[in-house]
């Protein structure tokens, strides 16, 4: 049986023991680490769920959030020891002990006497073994469904043709390049605008340059609509020019070539702090046919959801 690797042991080679001549390819390393760190996701999404972690997983998952794969690989290793440590977590899924040894073998090690054959995996590569692991099984945790307390629905996909048509125009019309140095300048006037505003209103809080044009107190309602108008045309022209690129066909390259097809899966993970929101749309391109998925993550606070 072929079973995926793992970032464990990239982690044994790579940092404690730095084997001579072994060479890394990236995706390979991106593949464990992703691989890993669904591991902490589902195992740390459970105990979540379930209101069973101590403070100090709660802070290594959360601070495992926004962090890069690579940058983040340590604090995953760390975060999944954590997790199994858990009292509840081994009850579940068994006890498993890593150990690593001088030749950079990992060994998984089942401690439970109980031989629970609902042990959670740890992959290994082809160098590595298990002793008195009992009956494993690689998919566990991540097709589990109990370890999963995500609420999923679906929405309707976006009406944009009017977005759509916008971007087409106005590009073909102005051409990229100037609306984009005229959304820069319509934020660089906003703030100055605004800076100006401000220091006219309580000038002896704030002291701006001598460059700064002054405003009379008299015009100001009417000059502080300004910065909002030009601030919205910045926003508007830079929100005009990314659709073209996000409508663009990974495949054959295509711009304005994707269209949304079908409802968007909504997938939320109710948390401590608040509610994990994931939306996944399908697109298919009118050009070549190529279909893809793109997710978004949103993190809803309980008191904003709530309000």
């Amino acid at each position: 049986m072929t079973i995926k690797r793992d970032a464990l042991e990239l982690l044994a080679e790579m940092y404690n023991y730095k084997i001579e001549g072994k060479t890394f390819d990236l995706d390979e390393i991106m593949e464990a680490l992703n691989f890993t760190t669904i591991r902490l996701e589902n195992a740390y999404n459970y105990l979540l769920g379930h209101k069973l972690l101590t403070e100090q997983v709660r802070l290594i998952g959360t601070t495992l959030k926004g962090l890069p794969h690579i940058l983040g690989l340590e604090i995953t290793s760390k975060g999944i020891d954590a997790i199994e440590e858990e009292d509840v977590f081994k009850q579940n899924f068994g006890s498993l002990k890593i150990e690593i040894n001088q030749n950079g073998h990992v060994n998984v090690i089942n401690t439970d006497d109980s031989q629970s054959t609902n042990n959670i995996s740890t992959p290994i590569l082809s160098n590595s073994s298990y002793i008195n692991a009992g009956n494993l099984n690689n998919s566990n945790i991540i097709n589990h469904n109990i370890i999963d307390n995500a609420k999923r629905y679906n929405i309707s996909k976006r009406e944009i043709s009017f977005i759509k048509n916008l971007s087409i125009n106005l590009i073909n019309r102005f051409g990229e390049k100037k609306l984009k140095v005229i959304a820069i300048i319509s934020f660089i006037v906003s703030v100055i605008t605004y800076i100006s505003g401000i220091a006219t209103t309580i000038p002896e809080v704030f002291h701006p340059p001598q460059w700064l044009p002054k405003i009379s107190i008299d015009w100001m309602p009417y000059i502080m609509l300004l910065p909002t108008l030009l601030l919205g045309l910045g926003v508007f022209l830079v929100t005009i020019v990314k659709y073209k690129y996000e409508s663009r066909c990974t495949n054959c390259k295509e711009f304005y070539a994707l269209e949304e097809v079908g409802d968007a899966d909504v997938k939320e993970v109710e948390a401590y702090e608040g509610v994990h929101q994931t939306i996944t749309r399908t697109y298919k391109c009118n050009k070549c046919g190529n279909i893809e998925q793109r997710g978004w993550k949103v993190f809803i606070k309980k008191s904003s959801r709530n309000s």
